[in-house]
């Protein structure tokens, strides 16, 4: 059986959230005026304070999946180091299951290799999936 590692820590969010969010709504903000139902049309305008730290996550997680890929070329380096820091912040706070502690399928070349995991894939830690 795998084990599963947790860390405790003190909940996520708080400064890191408000950091990243803030720092993302200015560099949105000083971008040119978007077009009606671009991608950045939907983020301009969000509130500048008092958001709670699951509005300002979510905010956070779908600015960044709806940014096309030549936007995500031209952010700010310290952008992008404060929401690598939240995302390590989220994952060490998090339970997670080292792959190589999975049982494998068989025994042989071939089985030895592939072991079968239900759950939330972002929780496997594993070179491949």
């Amino acid at each position: 059986m795998a084990q599963v590692t947790e860390n405790v820590k003190p909940s996520v969010g708080g400064p890191n959230i408000a950091a990243v969010y803030t720092m993302l709504r200015t560099w949105l903000n000083t971008r040119e005026k978007p077009k009606p139902k671009s991608w950045l049309s939907k983020r301009v305008g969000a509130p500048d304070h008092g958001a709670s730290d699951p509005f300002m996550r979510q905010y956070i997680r779908d600015t960044f999946i709806s940014m096309p890929p030549e936007v995500c070329l031209k952010l700010p380096k310290e952008l992008i180091e404060a929401q690598n820091a939240l995302l390590k912040e989220e994952l060490d706070a998090s339970a997670v299951v080292n792959a190589a502690e999975l049982p494998t399928v068989g025994s042989d070349a071939v089985n030895r290799n592939i072991s079968i995991w239900q759950g939330d894939m972002s929780k496997l830690v594993c070179d491949a999936v």
